[in-house]
């Protein structure tokens, strides 16, 4: 992972892609008991299935959002934030914990 992170093009995206498989990962290892039973479709208990889903996804959204923001920050005010530790400060001083979720329903 040390050479995504270094990698000039692309870099946040590739850090928000691993926080997200991270976090879908153990949301989903967390909901399931025994993550190595096999199910087939037609065993399986479809409204438990969703609810895991949605949770998964919202939970996965809900992790990967404020990096998203501060990746988009820093393309976008390139000049102004030299690193994403200045995006992260800068924001939290100016706008709080709310800063990070701007725009969360909308997208």
């Amino acid at each position: 992972m040390a050479e995504t992170l270094e990698a000039e093009s692309g870099s946040a995206s590739s850090v928000v892609g691993h926080a997200q498989t991270a976090a879908s990962h153990a949301v989903f290892t967390t909901l399931c008991a025994d993550s190595h039973v096999h199910v087939e479709w037609a065993h399986l208990d479809l409204p438990k299935f969703v609810c895991a889903s949605v949770a998964v996804y919202l939970v996965d959204n809900w992790l990967a959002f404020p990096l998203w923001v501060v990746k988009v920050r820093q393309q976008c005010y390139r000049g102004e934030f030299p690193s994403a530790r200045t995006v992260v400060q800068r924001l939290y001083r100016e706008l709080g914990l709310r800063g990070f979720y701007r725009g969360y329903f909308v997208a």
